[in-house]
C-alpha cells in the first residue's frame, strides 16, 4: 500500500513537472501569425497580450521588438509566398518588409467589398535591415486599407526606409 501511494506521488510529480514545461515553454506563449526567413534571419511574428511581437533570430541572437499594429499582424505578400521587399543601397538598407495589423471592422469590409477571407488591415509598419541590426520603423501608417496578399507599392517602402535619413 506504501509502495502504491510513493508511485502515485512520483506519477503526480512527473506529470507536475511536464506541465509547467509546457506553461514555460516559448511556443505556447503566443499565436503564431506569420513567419519567414531573409537576410540570414528568422523572423516570426506573435500575437501576446493584445501586441504584435516580431522575433528575429540569427546564429548568435534571438530578440523581440513589439509593433504599433494590433493583431494579427502578417508580413505583406504581392500574390507570392514570400514577404514582399526592397533594398536601398544609397542608405544601406539591405531590407525593408511591411507588417500589416490591426485588422479592418466589417463596415470597411462592406464597403470596400472584401470577402471574410481576404486578411487585410489599417496600420503598417515597416522592418529594417541595415548593417547588422533589426529595427522597426518610427512611423506608422494608419488609416486606409492594405491586404496581406495584395502588397503595397515600393513608394512605401521607400518612405519606411528613408524617414529618419
Amino acid at each position: 500500500m506504501v509502495l502504491g501511494v510513493n508511485l502515485m506521488k512520483i506519477y503526480v510529480l512527473i506529470f507536475s513537472v511536464f506541465c509547467i514545461s509546457c506553461v514555460f515553454n516559448k511556443e505556447s506563449l503566443g499565436e503564431v501569425t506569420d513567419s519567414t526567413n531573409i537576410q540570414n534571419y528568422k523572423l516570426t511574428i506573435e500575437s501576446q497580450n493584445n501586441n504584435c511581437v516580431l522575433t528575429y533570430q540569427d546564429f548568435s541572437v534571438e530578440e523581440q521588438l513589439i509593433m504599433f499594429p494590433k493583431p494579427p499582424c502578417h508580413f505583406l505578400r504581392r500574390e507570392s509566398i514570400k514577404p514582399q521587399s526592397f533594398s536601398y543601397d544609397d542608405i544601406r538598407v539591405k531590407a525593408v518588409l511591411i507588417i500589416v495589423g490591426t485588422p479592418i471592422n466589417e463596415k470597411i469590409r462592406k464597403q470596400w467589398n472584401l470577402s471574410n477571407n481576404i486578411v487585410c488591415g489599417e496600420e503598417t509598419q515597416a522592418i529594417l535591415f541595415k548593417d547588422n541590426s533589426v529595427t522597426l520603423s518610427k512611423s506608422v501608417l494608419k488609416g486606409g486599407v492594405v491586404c496581406r496578399n495584395k502588397g503595397m507599392d515600393e513608394k512605401d517602402f521607400w518612405f519606411f526606409a528613408h524617414e529618419s535619413n
